[in-house]
């Protein structure tokens, strides 16, 4: 190779290297993203397994804890690891959860800290292990399957069009107008196509910092504290339902043990993890002191007709307000995982026959250039 050639040789090598080193970290990060929510309930079901099985034994849960920290088990979360430490150095299971945040999202965190200070963890476990079942299946995770699948792509074709519209197509435009024969305007949707190719293309690379915000928010979760949030996720149908059904099933829950009618609309608030509802909870906290019944006060967050009748009816008989509200719960995340498959069909709908649209409108209008210089050879 001659000498003159191999320093440009190197650097074009040098950038395409880095190119794909910058790609390759962006799936990275990506992928870590997408798969942050999967590994965050994974432990959460990893920790859930294991209070169950001091429940089906009979056994203090922080033994249980510690004997499955000794056993060197590679596939307990170093999260988990850190709150056996802290029980070895005498806090209670509660305390200690308390001091790992991270190991637990807050709505299950909440629920398991109920059931500890109730004694009342078996008929907690199984609400707890209802949310981690929110999975990211692509057949039953509806809207957060197609963000986690339709980011990367839609990030690749964004660029795709955006290249195409800003060094390809401006040079077939000037070759189409130097060679055309006839003088003939071009086709109009050819025109059209040239005209508005760089908008089409600013709206694909616009929706990429939009799935990303939304992948970011929705793998942050409770967890980012920002004004509006809370009220931004109320909107969606889904999460509302979730909510809902968080709320009324801890608060049925601790009514059936006899818990303070306050301590219990409180609690069972925190456990949606959702700020705005426990605003909410605090107005009624604010019904109930001033002698309102708790139908009444609780309908400052659920109105529900028939969620107050139920349970309208289920105080006049103690004990019995879980199994009034058990079918009314499950309707809710059934409706829940039903609305955001719908969603998840609909966004991914949306994405790629945008995508298609304009790439589609692309290809033809090059193609229409093309049969108008044929025609205009053979005149």
């Amino acid at each position: 190779m001659d000498s003159t050639q191999f320093i440009p040789t190197l650097l074009r090598i040098t950038v395409a290297l880095l190119m794909l080193g910058a790609l390759a970290g962006i799936g990275w990060v990506l992928y870590w993203l997408a798969t942050l929510p999967s590994r965050r309930r994974e432990r959460a079901r990893q920790f859930i397994s294991l209070l169950q099985v001091a429940v089906d034994e009979g056994r203090v849960p922080d033994q249980v804890l510690v004997s499955a920290a000794h056993s060197l088990d590679p596939e307990l979360s170093v999260r988990l690891q850190l709150l056996v430490a802290y029980l070895e150095e005498g806090l209670s299971l509660t305390e200690a959860i308390e001091q790992v945040p991270s190991l637990l999202p807050p709505n299950i965190r909440a629920m398991i800290e109920v059931g500890l200070r109730q004694d009342q963890l078996a008929a907690v476990l199984p609400a707890a292990r209802r949310v981690t079942e929110e999975t990211l299946d692509p057949q039953r995770g509806g809207l957060a399957a197609v963000l986690t699948g339709l980011t990367l792509p839609a990030l690749i074709g964004s660029g795709f069009v955006l290249m195409i519209s800003i060094n390809v197509l401006p040079k077939f435009r000037m070759l189409a107008n130097e060679l055309n024969p006839a003088s003939t305007p071009l086709p109009l949707f050819t025109q059209q196509v040239f005209e508005f190719a760089s908008v089409g293309a600013l709206i694909l690379i616009g929706l990429v910092p939009l799935l990303l915000g939304v992948l970011f928010g929705r793998t942050a979760g409770s967890r980012l504290g920002m004004v509006g949030l809370d009220a931004l996720r109320l909107l969606l149908p889904w999460n509302r339902l979730w909510a809902r059904r968080d709320f009324a099933g801890l608060l049925a829950l601790q009514l059936d043990a006899g818990v303070r009618e306050s301590d219990a609309v409180e609690r069972a608030a925190k456990a949606t993890g959702n700020r705005r509802i426990q605003r909410r909870a605090q107005r009624a906290l604010g019904d109930l002191a001033s002698g309102k019944p708790l139908p009444e006060a609780i309908a400052r967050i659920e109105s529900a007709p028939g969620f107050n009748w139920r349970l309208r009816s289920a105080l006049d008989r103690p004990g019995s307000i879980s199994v009034a509200l058990h079918h009314w719960i499950l309707d809710l995340d059934e409706q829940a995982r039903a609305r955001e498959l719908v969603a998840g069909q609909l966004v991914a709908s949306g994405i790629l026959l945008t995508h298609a649209t304009i790439i589609a409108a692309v290809v033809v209008a090059i193609f229409l250039t093309l049969i108008h210089f044929i025609e205009g050879a053979l005149q």
